[in-house]
């Protein structure tokens, strides 16, 4: 696998996992309704927004190097 691909898996596996984080952290919210929860899934959410972006922007800049 190139240096490439390696870079473009790991910020779609990035993504999963901060997705996945905020999913658990909403769960556990459910149960203890403590307010760090919810500040901590809402930081995993914009992180896995954020990494979205830059992961289109590494698409385009990679189509572009060759």
């Amino acid at each position: 696998m190139s240096l490439k691909g390696f870079h473009v898996l790991f910020i779609i596996l990035s993504v999963f996992l901060s997705g996945f984080f905020s999913y658990w952290l909403l769960g556990r919210y459910s149960f203890e309704e403590a307010g760090i929860y919810l500040i901590g899934a809402g930081g995993s959410a914009a992180c896995g927004i954020i990494l979205l972006a830059y992961l289109i922007l590494v698409i385009q800049k990679f189509r572009t190097v060759g």
